[in-house]
């Protein structure tokens, strides 16, 4: 069984096979890798069995084809569905942030005050923002845009040193600086600028605000690819977009959907699907996300994970994205003794 995994994850069969004997052995062999393969399997067939294949006599590259044209045509149902199909970047990114918003329950987190956040900006004007909105005047550009706009812009257009020297500003402010707030989603559309990077995200710890990058690539994505980005990287599932249009639900149990046929494995994860159609990936595809709901789900069945010191559980992220880092601390560093 360990082959099978080994295949499924493209991970060396000698790491997988001892870290799956040790977890059988520490629970008693309960068998959970083999009844996961076999459902994996079942489930897999199914799929393709309802795209219209033989999964008996179906190739890596006509399933690829089967997903990719089945994932289109639902991408435009969904964006039918909001009156989006068609639509422009900046209608669909904020239809997004209003959905995922809307419908998911966001997590709190310590954050600046939006009086200490206007002083900040103020002490330290970022001027390269400021230049590409076109102001002149720091208080007409803070009177007149959102901090949460602002708070996202800066982490990519101002300089690395400019955000070290607003972390220090921070950093010497008091504890009545800061409150707990809900994380904030937010759309940075079309006039932030259209930015080449291989970022899909932006983050700011210190205004507590998670947004997608105005790029070339987003800009082109449909209302559901922008949906399951921003779901996926407040690390829920993908397949919650199905709960938004049942045009989706198709795709509301492949999470963890991984199928290895003749030249490798293949993932049903919407995630992988969206970046394999969106960025035009060929030869090796992504399938990062499809493999890290697989082995979660693996290893969530059994109840003793301990392993001996030398071993270490695969870490299945994207090594080909550079995702800014989930906000996922209760607070950031200036404010942890609050």
């Amino acid at each position: 069984m360990s082959k099978a995994l080994s295949k499924l994850l493209d991970y060396p069969e000698e790491v997988i096979s001892k870290i799956i004997n040790q977890l059988e052995k520490n629970n008693g062999y309960p068998s959970h890798d083999i009844r996961l393969v076999a459902q994996n399997m079942q489930k897999s067939r199914l799929k393709i069995t309802q795209l219209g294949l033989d999964p008996d006599d179906t190739t890596t590259e006509e399933l690829y084809q089967a997903l990719i044209i089945k994932y289109e045509n639902d991408a435009r149902r969904f964006d039918e569905h909001f009156g989006l199909y068609g639509g422009d970047y900046d209608s669909k990114v904020k239809k997004a942030v209003e959905l995922v918003s809307r419908n998911v329950s966001l997590p709190d987190r310590w954050v600046l005050k939006s009086t200490a956040a206007k002083q900040l900006l103020r002490q330290h004007p970022p001027k390269q923002v400021m230049k590409t909105l076109s102001y002149r005047s720091v208080d007409s550009f803070v009177k007149r845009e959102r901090l949460s706009d602002i708070y996202l812009a800066v982490e990519f257009i101002e300089s690395p040193a400019w955000n070290r020297a607003h972390f220090k500003l921070a950093s010497q402010l008091g504890s009545t600086a800061f409150e707990r707030r809900q994380l904030e989603l937010c759309a940075l559309t079309g006039r932030w600028g259209n930015w080449q990077s291989t970022d899909l995200y932006l983050s700011s710890a210190d205004y507590g605000v998670l947004g997608l990058l105005p790029t070339e690539e987003t800009s082109k994505m449909s209302l559901l690819a922008l949906v399951v980005l921003l779901v996926d990287e407040l690390g829920l599932s993908p397949s919650l977009a199905a709960n938004f249009s049942p045009t989706v639900a198709w795709w509301s149990d492949t999470d963890s959907l991984i199928v290895a046929l003749d030249t490798g494995p293949l993932a049903f994860n919407l995630k992988d699907i969206v970046l394999n159609h969106s960025l035009q990936r060929s030869g090796k595809r992504h399938l990062m996300c499809s493999q890290r709901h697989f082995w979660k789900e693996l290893l969530s069945r059994y109840e003793n994970q301990a392993l001996d010191e030398e071993e270490h559980l695969p870490n299945f992220e994207s090594p080909t994205l550079n995702i800014a880092p989930p906000l996922d601390q209760p607070a950031f560093e200036y404010v942890e003794d609050i």
